[in-house]
């Protein structure tokens, strides 16, 4: 298991560790906890949950004031390896512009489905990512929530299709792009005939869900960090 840390670039401050677990591990780690979105509202039932693990020691960190403090929880991203699927393929400058009215004003929704590569190692790979979904979404403590935003099944390979999103602002800064190329320097194609289909990536994702609530059913989704090829 891995960690990915961010630093201050100021201070050179610790602000955010987050433990990096392959998908098909899901099984075997310990200490997956869900816990509330920090937003600047109360926490309140309504309030989208992430998927955190539980740290066996607390570590320090920095805030965005440049305060230290010791968290005992840190996010959880997951790991997976496949490729960017040509369904619905969104991740580019433009985003998703029919449904960017959902994401804040300002910004861009960008989403991709990623889906096995085409050998027999990545489809056991995928088959296992499979189980793996269906166990974090008992994690809810819902198992009949809404699935539909997070993969759909391949008629097929009967394999998963995972889809992951983003949003950021229109125009997109360079710092928040979420592709990177070889060398590690941030790049978001600028139309679909840019996207590198048929390409091995190293996607990042964070598990979250939305509680359902008297007039709607919850929803869970996987919220993109990181895709960089390998």
């Amino acid at each position: 298991m891995s960690e990915l840390t961010r630093y201050d670039e100021e201070t050179n401050t610790r602000i955010s560790t987050a433990r990096i677990i392959p998908l098909d591990s899901v099984a075997n780690c310990s200490g997956l906890e869900f816990c509330p979105i920090p937003t600047a509202e109360p926490p309140n039932e309504d309030v989208p949950m992430k998927l955190w693990r539980k740290l066996d020691e607390p570590l320090v960190a920095g805030n965005a004031y440049h305060d230290l403090i010791a968290v005992d929880h840190v996010p959880a991203l997951f790991e997976i390896i496949g490729q960017v699927s040509r369904r619905d393929c969104y991740l580019t400058t433009l985003g998703n512009e029919k449904f960017s009215h959902s994401a804040p004003e300002g910004r861009t929704l960008i989403s991709c489905y990623i889906e096995s590569r085409p050998t027999n190692k990545s489809r056991i790979q995928w088959g296992r990512y499979h189980r793996a979904l269906m166990k974090m979404i008992e994690y809810t403590g819902y198992p009949s929530i809404n699935r539909k935003g997070l993969f759909l099944i391949d008629k097929e390979t009967l394999l998963p299709r995972i889809e992951v999103y983003t949003s950021s602002h229109i125009g997109r800064e360079i710092e928040e792009t979420p592709m990177l190329d070889l060398n590690g320097n941030r790049s978001l194609p600028r139309s679909l005939e840019e996207v590198p289909f048929d390409q091995p990536f190293r996607v990042l994702f964070s598990f979250c869900y939305s509680p359902p609530k008297a007039t709607e059913e919850g929803v869970v989704y996987a919220e993109l960090e990181e895709i960089m090829p390998v």
